[in-house]
């Protein structure tokens, strides 16, 4: 063998040898330094890589809807946000590993016999029904009080049963169709309360809206602050007409440490009064970068849009989103 090609030799072997170095650091790094934020951010610390996203749970009446064609037996039973349930794909795409991950980790196992960290995973279900015969969120007043009354027996079991495994969850919805959120809303110990209001104003109309009240620990003292904030809807002329512009509001707020059972529990409540407003919520979330990364917080965010139910053209939907409470979120 001549010179030539002892030399090409030793350039394959070298080659070779640096592309194996190169995969053996990204085997070892790149799956570490990718998911650290993320999992930082969700409490998934240890073994754990599953954050469970539970919707609403709409239960549809027999009869179903009312239509040109005559409906006998329409479906009945738990149904879901088409609106919501996108927004909950959003959301797990970005928590989950991205394909390169995937195979990296996949190699690494195949070669070490053991994962280099634990999967990131999403679980999407409904939230527990709310059985025919119960009782709907009570109605809280426009200043936070009112309403005050202990989850049924029913939802404690429920709570128990989905947070007693412990882990990280998302709470998509607002009390009256979560259970989930309910119980958290009524019963978790926090530095600010959400409370969604309803009070009437006449001829069978109510005001909803959410309510904010901060400086205080539940059941503690009177010395906190409260912030109302009406949903409103105004009238705008149109050379098409005129449509309505909606004024929504939403929460995303994050609670580490619940102990509910025997295991604690980091809970992301993302609640609107409103469709949209849901789904922005859950937006919010996917963009966790914005939000802030020490420690749990509570952030209320006013939605301005003329499709509150989500009905019309997503491509065409003209909405603005902007903080509100505390003054200095994002």
């Amino acid at each position: 063998m001549g010179q030539l090609g002892q030399e090409l030799i030793a350039e394959a072997i070298v080659g070779g040898a640096l592309i194996v170095l190169s995969l053996a650091i990204a085997f070892v790094v790149y799956p570490r330094w990718w998911r650290r934020p993320v999992r930082a951010f969700f409490d998934l610390g240890g073994r754990t890589g599953t954050v469970q996203i539970k919707l609403s749970c709409l239960y549809v009446n027999p009869e179903g809807a009312r239509g040109i064609t005559a409906v006998l037996r329409g479906f009945n039973g738990p149904a879901i946000t088409e609106g919501e349930y996108r927004a909950a794909l959003g959301l797990a795409n970005e928590i989950q590993a991205r394909p390169l991950s995937a195979f990296v980790e996949m190699i690494g196992a195949h070669f070490w016999r053991r994962e280099l960290s634990p999967p990131l995973r999403c679980d999407i279900s409904l939230s527990p029904a709310r059985p025919a015969d119960a009782s709907m969120p009570p109605d809280h007043d426009k200043d936070g009080t009112g309403g005050e009354i202990p989850p049924e027996h029913w939802i404690h079991a429920a709570a128990h049963k989905v947070f007693g495994t412990g882990g990280t969850f998302v709470l998509v919805g607002a009390p009256v169709y979560n259970v989930l959120s309910d119980y958290v809303l009524r019963t978790v110990d926090t530095h600010a309360e959400f409370k969604f209001y309803r009070v009437p104003i006449g001829c069978g109309d109510y005001e909803r809206g959410i309510v904010v009240r901060h400086g205080h620990q539940r059941g503690g003292g009177t010395g906190y602050v409260v912030e109302a904030y009406p949903r409103r809807e105004a009238r705008e002329p149109g050379e098409a007409g005129d449509r309505i512009r909606y004024t929504e509001y939403f929460i995303v707020q994050k609670i580490s440490g619940v102990r509910i059972g025997e295991r604690r529990a980091t809970i992301f409540v993302c609640a609107g009064n409103s469709t949209a407003a849901t789904v922005k919520a859950v937006e919010k979330l996917t963009n966790w970068r914005t939000l802030p990364s020490q420690g749990d917080f509570a952030l209320l965010y006013q939605l301005q849009t003329y499709d509150r139910e989500l009905i019309g053209d997503p491509n065409f939907r003209a909405e603005e989103v902007r903080p509100m409470w505390p003054t200095d979120s994002t």
